[in-house]
């Protein structure tokens, strides 16, 4: 179950990212239909681990 929040006019989701540096570069990602690029990550499971 992912930790989500719902109010009657809200949503949080409870989200997380890493960086990851090797050698003066950055790992980051981009779907084909995207316009920007993120750092990896993704929602959190409720008892998963970090």
């Amino acid at each position: 179950m992912d930790v989500v929040f719902k109010t009657d006019n809200m949503m949080f989701n409870f989200r997380v990212a890493g960086i990851c540096l090797e050698n003066g570069h950055v790992l980051l990602h981009k779907a084909i239909d995207d316009n920007h690029w993120a750092l990896p990550g993704g929602r959190v499971q409720m008892g998963g681990d970090f």
